[in-house]
């Protein structure tokens, strides 16, 4: 009998929680939606065209709406596509809309919303909060000024914006022939096996012949070869049918998942991460017998935090990142280094994009035998002026309870920098996005 008793509060509790959430639902305090148009994609798409490249098999994803005439160029190798009949028409992301979580306060920002339209109060538009009330906001060389101050987004925030530019997971195998993405300048002590890269323990470190780094690709439409080493862009594969200037980007993201492949990185060695932003050399090094992390410029100490238990594994994600002027560095998805740069904007004027530039990334071991299984490099959105060019731009102060609001996908999204009067107001906001997937 106890044991009976016992089933029917836990049916009851079971029915009682799903008619909960199906009155919660019906009451519209959360509404699912499916996403309509381009303006937040890649973070969010509406109706779009998915097909495997023919070169790397990386899904090229393109919208819908304007899509391509004759030819698709993958944004991960830079292959020219031509088979369109074999993409795959989807439907725009499936989201729900969070109306409890602005009903005692307003949207944080980086916060991805749903608004009734300035045009259309019936009609809804999903966008990023980058303005708050009282803000004076403005752009300046791609990055997002709030009262003069640049505003910075945390490693989990750009991971949600991130635009990927290139994955070691897909690379060409029907050209054979193409210069390496990741290379060092001589054939040792990196080799590049199934597994991925491997550098042996007893491999020495003192020059720069021992760095693997990153060569970008022209992965875009060009009559010029796509294995050109180029600049980071601010192109995306989404707007295939879009003819515009690209903007060199600077704000840019490393991902690497290594293997140690015969000794614990207890027993000694270090690992060493590089990046540029167009101006300075960052490094950061993982000390394993000092279990210490420590950040370089130039020469120059920066920073340094104790490594995590998780970097003693068998198996890790390391992440380097420069972005909002700041250096961030991670281990398994947790930030163990930031450091941020309160000088001068150095910035300067808008450079040319086909301008010489050093590679953005680099990593050596020193003491370790190591694998690199993948590497991933992402970017940050870039964001431009009303007219989608690279000059500044500024909007009009905030109201007391209004935000100011972008799409991701900055080239093609009609938002705020385009808006008589840029501000949404705190009762036009329905709540908060969250992602459901496909």
């Amino acid at each position: 009998m106890p044991r009976l008793r016992t089933k029917l509060v836990g049916l009851a509790i079971v029915l009682g929680l799903t008619a909960a959430i199906w009155l919660w639902s019906l009451q519209g305090l959360v509404r699912p939606v499916r996403i309509a148009g381009a303006s937040m994609a890649e973070t969010l798409s509406g109706s779009h065209r998915q097909l495997k490249c023919g070169d790397c098999g990386f899904l090229c994803r393109y919208d819908a709406e304007r899509p391509p005439a004759e030819r698709v160029v993958c944004p991960n190798c830079g292959f020219v596509n031509r088979d369109l009949e074999r993409a795959q028409l989807l439907p725009g992301q499936r989201v729900l809309i969070d109306r409890l979580a602005y009903r005692f306060d307003l949207p944080r920002r980086w916060d991805v919303v749903a608004f009734r339209s300035h045009a259309d109060h019936d009609y809804l538009e999903v966008k990023r909060v980058v303005g708050l009330p009282g803000e004076r906001i403005s752009i300046h060389h791609g990055d997002i000024y709030a009262d003069g101050r640049i505003a910075r987004k945390s490693l989990p925030q750009f991971r949600d914006m991130a635009v990927l530019v290139y994955d070691s997971g897909f690379e060409p195998r029907g050209t054979p022939d193409l210069l390496a993405r990741w290379g060092a300048a001589v054939d040792r002590p990196w080799t590049r096996t199934a597994a991925g890269f491997f550098r042996p323990a007893s491999a020495r470190r003192g020059d720069e012949s021992d760095w693997l780094t990153y060569h970008h690709w022209r992965c875009f439409a060009s009559p010029l070869p796509r294995s050109d080493e180029y600049a980071v862009l601010d192109h995306y594969g989404y707007n295939q049918d879009e003819s515009r200037q690209l903007h060199r980007v600077r704000d840019l993201l490393l991902v690497v998942r290594l293997r140690l492949a015969d000794q614990g990185t207890q027993d000694g060695g270090r690992i060493i991460l590089r990046g540029n932003d167009g101006r300075t050399w960052y490094r950061a090094l993982l000390e394993f017998p000092a279990r210490q992390a420590s950040l370089w410029r130039d020469g120059d100490w920066l920073a340094s935090a104790a490594l995590p238990t998780a970097a003693y594994a068998r198996e890790v994600t390391l992440e380097f990142a420069l972005f909002d002027r700041q250096i961030v560095v991670a281990v398994e998805g947790r930030t163990v280094l930031v450091w941020q740069d309160e000088g001068r904007d150095r910035s300067g004027a808008p450079e040319d994009a086909s301008a010489g530039c050093p590679p953005p990334f680099g990593i050596t071991a020193d003491g370790l035998a190591v694998v690199l299984r993948r590497l991933q490099v992402f970017r940050d959105v870039h964001y431009l002026d009303p007219h989608g060019l690279g000059r500044d731009w500024s909007a009009s102060p905030l109201g007391s309870d209004e935000v100011l609001v972008l799409g991701d996908n900055v080239p093609v999204s009609r938002d705020s920098r385009h808006w008589e009067h840029p501000g949404v107001a705190g009762e036009q906001i329905l709540g908060r996005v969250l992602w459901l997937g496909p």
